[in-house]
């Protein structure tokens, strides 16, 4: 047997650090897969379409598509009809030099100087953190983002990457930084607007779990956005939230329309905690019943002395009362809807009265 006849397949191909932890991430499988074949095989030299399609990694019509998004994603450049493999390294220094220029023509001294020791110690327990002492230098220019042109406490931006790491995108860089630009525009630089928001996102989930549950129902990302509204806009909780499903299933079937009608007219009237909510609809149920009442009076009254047909007004008087009996019974509704302890916390029914 001829000893050349076989070759093993025992070399190294060179790969930059910086792919994995800054480029991978953003790529397709099939993308990934050419490019490692790439760096095996072509290296330095150049390679055209035909040369990728003998990987037959992908189908032939889809080679334009892989070639790119590695060309989006700067991994090749095109000469002609020749593509070449980007030096990750020789960009990567690039953009330090590049930052770091800028930054001494802004300020007039090295962008870093002050608090340096504070941001590197917060830099470097994030790394160590979040990408086991492997960042890329694209994410330390977001934390520099973050400290001196957003103006974010220390701790709201380790939340930053706290949040990413739980979300799953703490190693897309595109998706970090939109992320913490969404939160410089919304305010949270400081700890304390921080941990509103943080409350607010815990209100908004429980919300959406006590919504699914009381309505039988997935909920859509329309649902998600109106109960975000109220979280947001009129300070609901889990118990006025409640409290605005059972004041309206007199309705038969209650939707978030009519939940947000109700809190938005609680919201307004300043009716903003579950006891202030409880006595705006009990002293609600009294008028309601107070009006009834009067209507029976009056009906009784114009009937007292002669009949409707005498008086030639018998279908109004048939129309007065029907309307004063729908009143009433919408006030009833609404009093069983209320949670038992409320028209007790409140001196009960105007029945008991």
């Amino acid at each position: 047997m001829d000893d050349n006849s076989y070759e093993l397949v025992i070399n190294d191909s060179p790969l930059a650090d910086i792919f994995l932890v800054k480029y991978a991430q953003d790529l397709s499988k099939e993308s990934i897969i050419i490019y490692l074949w790439l760096n095996m095989t072509a290296r330095k030299s150049g390679f055209d379409d035909t040369f990728i399609k003998k990987f037959k990694i992908v189908p032939d019509s889809g080679v334009d598509g892989v070639l790119s998004e590695l060309m989006s994603h700067s991994l090749i450049i095109r000469k002609g009809d020749m593509f070449y493999l980007q030096d990750l390294k020789r960009l990567e220094v690039e953009e330090y030099i590049k930052l770091c220029r800028s930054g001494m023509n802004d300020s007039g001294s090295d962008a870093l100087s002050s608090d340096e020791n504070e941001r590197n110690l917060l830099a470097g327990s994030i790394s160590k953190t979040f990408y086991q002492g492997k960042m890329c230098y694209a994410l330390y220019r977001l934390i520099d983002r973050c400290l001196y042109e957003y103006k974010f406490e220390s701790q709201v931006c380790y939340r930053l990457f706290e949040e990413g790491f739980e979300k799953g995108i703490h190693r897309y860089v595109n998706a970090m930084e939109s992320m913490a630009v969404n939160w410089y525009e919304r305010g949270y630089l400081t700890t304390a607007r921080l941990e509103a928001h943080i409350r607010d996102e815990e209100m908004i989930k429980k919300l959406q779990r006590l919504c699914g549950k009381m309505l039988r129902k997935r909920l859509d990302q329309m649902d998600i956005e109106r109960i975000t509204n109220w979280v947001q806009n009129f300070n609901a909780n889990e118990d006025l939230v409640n409290l605005a499903f059972r004041v309206n299933e007199y309705r038969g079937k209650v939707t978030l329309i009519n939940v947000e009608e109700t809190l938005k007219n609680w919201f307004e009237v300043g009716a903003d905690t579950f006891e202030k909510a409880g006595l705006y609809e009990e002293d609600k149920h009294k008028e309601n019943s107070q009006k009834a009442s009067r209507r029976r009076s009056r009906g009784a009254a114009k009937t007292a002395w002669r009949t409707g047909e005498e008086a030639g007004i018998a279908d109004a008087g048939d129309k007065e009362k029907s309307d004063s009996k729908a009143e009433e019974k919408v006030a009833k509704e609404e009093s069983k809807n209320l949670p038992a302890g409320v028209l007790e916390m409140f001196g009960g029914s105007d029945e008991d009265n």
